[in-house]
């Protein structure tokens, strides 16, 4: 019951309190009741980046990591900015109807809201019919960007924090994960270590400190597929540290470390750089399996 909640309780009792577990969206790397806000540099793909994170969770696949999720999610994505030409164009890669081509099948649980000419969702119109559509659809994750086109002036601290409060009952009352999609300052001349002028990019939300506040997690797509995490994380988790772009198969693929020789390699592909890798890597495990085998044997 909500009036639980205002009973004071000695550390004991809290000792005693079992946490629920994480409701995952993504195992070990987003969960019920979190914000993400996604940042970085016009055209890098953020949008693109979006939607292959809304389109996969909606047919129950890992964004990041392409394993199987617990089950499909409903997602609920909001476009604020990208004319309708280029949502659908399938030449485009990343685009809704590329997605739905790769996918291959109906992906019912993903449901789109189309306004590039921007929402206000600080005025009461456009609030009660986003609640309406909440209320129906009930999503477990609701995608909104840009941010500067929601209705709030993303400078103004006080409208900023009308607006995450806004948010925030919603999360409460839907129980859904939240990403934000937004973008960085202007680049402005800046001294460097030697004391010499450049332009240089601040690596964070543009406007007030509210949006370096609010959010559980902060990354910023970079030039070279980095995501830089410009905001210390609320929790330990899996984000990945760097994607590839990848327009064979999907257009964002996180990248890992080749086992043998530690070269960047997508995260959907072998477990090696190349055969010569493989082999070298599974010889040395051979070797190490035959040698603790052998001490085993040998101290019997």
């Amino acid at each position: 019951m909500a009036e639980d909640r205002w009973i004071p309780r000695t550390i004991d009792e809290m000792l005693e309190y079992k946490p629920p577990h994480y409701e995952w969206l993504w195992p070990d790397v987003f969960a019920r009741g979190e914000a993400l806000i996604l940042i970085g540099r016009e055209g890098m793909g953020k949008t693109t980046l979006m939607r292959q994170m809304g389109v996969l969770s909606a047919v129950g696949i890992h964004p990041f990591y392409f394993t199987p999720l617990e089950r499909e999610l409903r997602v609920l994505s909001v476009d604020l900015e990208n004319p309708y030409e280029i949502i659908m164009d399938e030449s485009n890669v990343g685009s809704l109807t590329w997605l739905h081509k790769r996918i291959g099948r109906a992906i019912p649980n993903f449901k789109l809201l189309h306004f590039p000419e921007g929402l206000h969702l600080l005025e009461q119109d456009d609030a009660v019919y986003m609640r309406k559509v909440l209320d129906d659809f009930r999503p477990d994750l609701f995608m909104l960007g840009p941010l500067y086109k929601a209705g709030v002036d993303v400078s103004n601290d006080r409208e900023a924090t009308l607006f995450v409060e806004q948010l925030d009952r919603w999360q409460v009352l839907y129980n859904f994960g939240i990403i934000l999609e937004a973008h960085q300052p202007q680049a402005a001349i800046v001294a460097d270590s030697e004391g010499k002028n450049r332009f240089s990019r601040p690596i964070r939300p543009i406007g007030g400190s509210t949006w370096l506040r609010w959010p559980e997690f902060g990354r910023c797509l970079f030039d070279n597929g980095t995501l830089y995490q410009w905001r210390e994380d609320r929790a330990v988790r899996k984000w990945p540290k760097r994607l590839w772009r990848d327009s064979g198969e999907w257009p964002w693929v996180a990248l890992r470390s080749c086992l043998q020789c530690g070269k960047e390699i997508p995260e959907n592909r072998e477990a090696y750089c190349s055969d010569a890798c493989g082999n070298a890597f599974r010889q040395v495990q051979h070797r190490a399996q035959g040698k603790t085998v052998y001490v085993v044997e040998g101290t019997q």
